[in-house]
């Protein structure tokens, strides 16, 4: 039974599942996240959910702890959503269990880390004869201790969690990072890691993102009837996205004379305090702080240029979304290394090709340095060659992301943990 929007429900996404399980006669691989009611973590588990199914990897299960998809969630058919109905990730431990010791998964992959947690105490007590079926891979999506230092210094729950994650994290089989600098990070806080350990980049639906992004209108008047060059930026307003050095960048920007406007999609604690950097630096006409946009890849795709200014991030889906767009896109090279990661390839087995390689690094700045950021803004601005190439190469770019190329990845990860 479909929704009337055509989303599968969860009824229809287990039967489905059941049909794929009976024909392969294979255990599923589980997924584990918090939820699926948005946001990137949501995006990230169904697009896996879907590379690891059309890579002929599945069934696939989705297990959440309680907030199931909403209407804007597109899960793919053949997934079966399992909610443990767990109210939070720490009464979760037992919920698992069970599910382990009735389905048996053939792979359990738990993200982000307040998931994982709770679901390695689950693994463990499930007993030698689960554990034996099951091969438990955390996935490290995030930068662990910086991003707690810089968003969670006053959270005394949250800074245990490196703590508990030294000592529960040689229980799993396996670790995957999203990017290079995910793993680097871990072995400089001596992270105790399992034996079998691998860099596989956060799968993006590529296709999705063009299909959002040509269907619909931009529903922002300075994009729908654009006047000047606008620069546009997703996410949510928290300290690690670092907002005010691209509020700095843009008032750097306009006393060259060059009319460049802002536009800043996304929700956050920090509104306020970027809205109050806006004032400061005389540029608040400039800048639209426009909140949540229903379809956002339907104003970032026709905006001049994409920006992100994190101070963190570990990979980054929504600079991979807008290179999917064909936009061209300029980011700071954060700890963590995803956009690094992104932009040139280092250190993963997908790099971009010579030509792109060449146009795309000039895309990544220093994280902590307003005027390279303003200079690399500017430049692409007033360049049409330049803005161009950049464009080309990161629709390029954003292919070797796609969920069939990443579930490529994890079935050969898949095969190297049980051959």
């Amino acid at each position: 039974m479909s929704s009337p929007t055509g989303h599968k429900s969860p009824m229809s996404a287990a039967t489905a599942s059941g049909a794929a399980r009976s024909k392969t006669g294979r255990q599923p691989v589980a997924i584990f996240t918090w939820g699926f009611g948005g946001g990137a973590f949501t995006n990230l588990a169904v697009a896996l959910a879907r590379g690891i199914l059309g890579a002929d990897g599945g069934p696939v299960d989705l297990l959440y702890l309680w907030a199931g998809p909403d209407e804007s969630v597109e899960v793919p058919a053949a997934a079966r959503l399992v909610p443990l109905n767990a109210s939070r990730a720490a009464t979760a431990p037992l919920a698992l269990l069970r599910y382990l010791r009735r389905e048996r998964p053939r792979m359990l992959i738990t993200m982000p880390t307040i998931v994982t947690l709770p679901a390695l105490l689950g693994y463990r007590f499930s007993g030698r004869h689960v554990r034996q079926k099951t091969q438990f891979i955390v996935y490290q999506g995030d930068t662990l201790r910086s991003d707690i230092a810089i968003e969670h210094a006053g959270s005394l729950r949250l800074r245990t969690v490196p703590f508990l994650a030294k000592r529960l994290f040689p229980w799993a089989d396996a670790l995957t990072t999203c990017s290079p600098g995910v793993l680097e990070l871990l072995k400089q806080d001596d992270m105790p890691l399992p034996n079998r350990v691998q860099v596989i980049a956060n799968p993006v639906d590529v296709d999705a993102c063009r299909r959002n992004a040509a269907t619909h209108r931009p529903s922002h008047p300075w994009i729908a009837d654009k006047a000047g060059p606008v620069i546009t930026t997703l996410g949510r307003l928290v300290k690690r996205k670092n907002h005010p050095m691209m509020l700095r960048a843009l008032s750097d920007i306009r006393r060259t004379g060059l009319d460049a406007r802002l536009v800043i999609i996304g929700q956050g604690p920090e509104l306020e305090s970027a809205r109050n950097v806006a004032a400061q630096l005389g540029v608040t006409a400039s800048v639209s702080f426009a909140g949540f946009l229903p379809n956002p890849l339907a104003d970032i795709a026709r905006s001049d240029l994409f920006v992100m200014s994190s101070i963190d991030e570990a990979f980054c889906l929504a600079l991979v979304e807008a290179m999917a767009c064909g936009v061209p896109v300029v980011s700071t090279d954060a700890i963590g290394g995803g956009p690094r990661f992104i932009l040139t390839g280092e250190g993963g087995s997908v790099v971009p090709a010579t030509e792109d390689a060449e146009v795309l690094r000039t895309a990544l700045v220093p994280h902590d340095n307003d005027a390279a950021l303003a200079a690399a803004l500017y430049r692409v601005l007033i360049d049409a060659d330049l803005r161009s190439r950049l464009a080309a190469a990161s629709r390029r770019r954003a292919d070797d992301f796609s969920p069939a190329v990443i579930g490529r990845q994890w079935l050969t990860f898949f095969d190297s943990l049980t051959g």
